[in-house]
């Protein structure tokens, strides 16, 4: 099997490719463990119906490469509906339609409406799952395809990045999945430094979590593993089946995905998805802290990952004005603090931008990428990503900068240098 590839299969597939459900299909294939996939949502309600619990994905064909965090999955649970049902009582007059949902969406844009007016996105989102079991099942995606559409992340995405038929191509689209109890993980290879892996995860029920950065021997170099989401088995499994799958026929060896996978309760794995990132890419050599002295303006990166040899940029220091339709950037720049975590446009920059400075330390990165999708993408997605514990810019040269671009309605930036060997890297504004 050829590796895979986007464009080709939404031509194959007439615009109907699932990336999520084809890839665990094929892994599955390949001799892996992977949760039940349902046919459709009418099969999962009856798997529902004997006590178990699925997972509604979102599987847009756009997500395979690039971006996340844009779509809404559900988990669909007894416990779940019950939720739901008991805290959206109060809108059980509601319909759910097209009217409803927009009503929704503006309620939450505005942060200002009072919620006994209706509810906001996540509780008509809620109400959609509260009635999954009294609604037909081409009604229930219908809704959801409609929130989709209503909040528009995936079209904004499709938009920015001038994809040719943005709008079908960001079409809402949905595979199911059986839902297995236990620990939900992600490992990602360093793009930089050989052997080293990323270790993200938390209990599916409680939320208890830990984040690791192991070798490949799963000897812990930096982490947090206070609620024992790993242990020194589980650890080299990870990171064996993260290679096994990295490594088949399909994916590119070179690349240095995300991988998601599901611990059970018997300590089992099982994959769930498959994310790229970028392809491994080391520095030629090691660099001298020496040659990046402080009394220079240079500060030294608390964390880096990836490798990039020194260059000069503009660093990006907040949202560039109406970046609705176009993407007013530059290949010099560099992404900064884009007040946008989570949106098209984040995934947009992280992808098209070489290089992300993080005023926060790697510490607070991982432990936010553990709790929630957070700082993934910022962290991941560039060429190389540095943190610091504190910003570059002096606080008075950021305030006349921001009010300039306000004045001007242009995007704010200042000059920066930045460099990275994958283990040390360093910055400083280069006024």
């Amino acid at each position: 099997m050829t590796e895979f590839n986007a464009a080709d299969a939404w031509q194959l597939k007439e615009g109907l490719w699932r990336p999520k459900q084809e890839i665990g299909d094929y892994v599955e294939d390949s001799g892996l463990p992977v949760p039940r996939r349902f046919n459709d949502l009418e099969e999962a309600l009856g798997h529902l119906s004997t006590g178990g619990a699925f997972i509604i994905r979102s599987d847009c064909a756009l997500e395979y490469d690039g971006p996340s965090g844009l779509m809404d999955s559900y988990v669909v649970s007894s416990k779940e509906i019950a939720f739901y049902k008991q805290y959206t009582e109060i809108y059980s007059h509601l319909p759910i339609n097209e009217d409803e949902i927009q009503a929704a969406v503006a309620r939450q844009n505005s942060y200002s409406q009072p919620q006994d007016e209706g509810p906001d996105a996540f509780w008509m989102s809620g109400m959609i799952i509260a009635r999954i079991q009294a609604t037909d099942p081409a009604a229930t995606l219908e809704a959801m395809a409609t929130m989709e559409n209503v909040l528009g992340s995936m079209h904004h995405y499709a938009t920015l990045i001038g994809e040719v038929d943005a709008r079908a191509k960001a079409t809402p689209s949905y595979s199911f999945w059986e839902y297995i109890p236990g620990r939900n993980i992600k490992v990602v290879a360093d793009s930089a430094v050989a052997g080293q892996y990323y270790l993200f995860g938390k209990y599916s029920e409680s939320g208890r979590r830990s984040w690791l950065v192991v070798n490949s021997e799963g000897v812990v170099i930096n982490g947090d593993n206070q609620d024992q989401v790993f242990s020194g088995g589980n650890i080299s499994d990870a990171i064996r089946t993260y290679e096994t799958v990295r490594n088949l026929p399909a994916f590119n060896p070179a690349h240095c995905p995300v991988v998601e996978m599901q611990i059970d309760d018997e300590d089992a794995l099982w994959f769930l998805q498959y994310h790229k990132t970028r392809d491994f890419y080391p520095h030629p050599e090691r660099l001298n802290a020496d040659d990046f002295d402080v009394s220079e303006g240079w500060l030294a990166a608390a964390g880096v990952r990836g490798a990039i040899a020194p260059r000069k940029a503009d660093l990006i220091l907040a949202n560039p004005p109406g970046y609705g339709h176009t993407l007013p950037i530059e290949p010099n720049h560099v992404i900064g603090d884009v007040y946008a975590r989570g949106s098209a446009l984040t995934e947009v920059l992280c992808r098209k931008l070489a290089v992300c400075v993080i005023p926060i330390t790697p510490e607070r990165i991982f432990d936010d990428i553990t709790a929630s999708h957070g700082l993934s993408s910022e962290w991941f997605k560039p060429k190389a990503s540095l943190a610091f514990d504190r910003r570059l810019e002096p606080r008075d040269l950021l305030k006349s900068v921001l009010l300039e671009a306000r004045q001007n309605g242009t995007v704010p930036t200042i000059p920066v240098e930045v460099v990275s060997d994958g283990h040390q890297g360093f910055a400083r504004v280069a006024m």
